[in-house]
């Protein structure tokens, strides 16, 4: 059997800095197949389009087109991608990809960012009720930690019966161990956030949102053929020792800051 093609996707910060790389440059079309598009990190980015920086946020936006192929490859929901490991098969189709395409092509055709900023804005408001919901369930979570001395068997129990319920699947179907291979790093980084905030006891979830998101990217990880970029050093320290953690590429701004450096960078990643 010949060995799985290897694609990579990004981080909001990587994204936007290889944006920025290429918004006059184009990427050579061999590498352009291979990268994928995560929609928590376009969530993210167009999100920002509220921002005093939107007209730059704008212009890396509509790069894309010069370092990914004109059919843009978009990765699932995470809960699509949780349903497709649970059942080996792909989410029904509720029209998410259709809606993200044609808000992705809206924001081609823009010419300034205050044409998109009342969309971007209820973008912002729908991350941010996605955020405090998950915010809450881990602070729900942490509580009966600290008030009960949650162990490791508790907390990977509740982990996996939520994953199940993401996923609408049985779970009498699947064993817990085969649910934590496929997502070990995204197990493992919830695992180490339970661990880090228990050791800190003024440790407030809902000053650390945005964990919640960046916890999401992990789950294509069950995906062996997939590498994650990202400029975020944290991931090295939560996932260290997961199986998973070689398909994680950390790496700095400074090293993506033109076109040459990327297409070299990609290609030692990619080869």
């Amino acid at each position: 059997m010949s060995p799985k093609t290897r694609r990579i996707y990004f981080d909001t910060v990587a994204f936007r800095v290889v944006g920025k790389a290429f918004e006059k440059d184009v990427l050579h079309a061999d590498l352009k197949s291979r990268i994928l598009i995560s929609p928590i990190t376009l969530f993210e980015i167009w999100s920002q389009l509220t921002i005093t920086k939107s007209e730059e946020v704008l212009r890396q936006i509509q790069s894309v087109p010069n370092w990914t192929d004109s059919n843009i490859g978009l990765l699932p929901w995470p809960d699509d991608a949780l349903y497709a490991l649970w059942h080996q098969k792909l989410a029904p189709d509720d029209g998410f990809t259709k809606k993200i395409e044609q808000a992705f092509n809206l924001c081609l055709a823009a010419t300034y960012p205050d044409q998109l900023r009342e969309a971007a804005g209820d973008l912002r408001d729908a991350i941010d009720d996605v955020t405090d919901k998950m915010a809450l369930e881990f602070k729900n979570l942490l509580d009966s930690a600290r008030a009960s001395g949650l162990g490791s068997r508790d907390f990977s129990n509740a982990w996996y019966l939520g994953i199940a319920k993401r996923a609408k699947g049985d779970p009498s179907s699947k064993s817990f161990d085969a649910i934590r291979s496929g997502l070990n790093a995204y197990y493992e980084f919830e695992m180490s956030k339970l661990q880090v905030a228990l050791d800190n006891k003024t440790y407030n979830p809902d000053k650390h949102k945005n964990d919640v998101l960046d916890a999401e990217q992990l789950v294509y990880l069950y995906d062996d053929s997939l590498n994650f970029l990202t400029c975020d050093s944290g991931f090295g320290n939560l996932v260290k020792n997961s199986a998973q953690s070689k398909q994680i590429v950390i790496t700095t701004q400074d090293k993506l800051s033109n076109a040459m450096q990327v297409e070299s960078f990609l290609r030692t990643i990619l080869q």
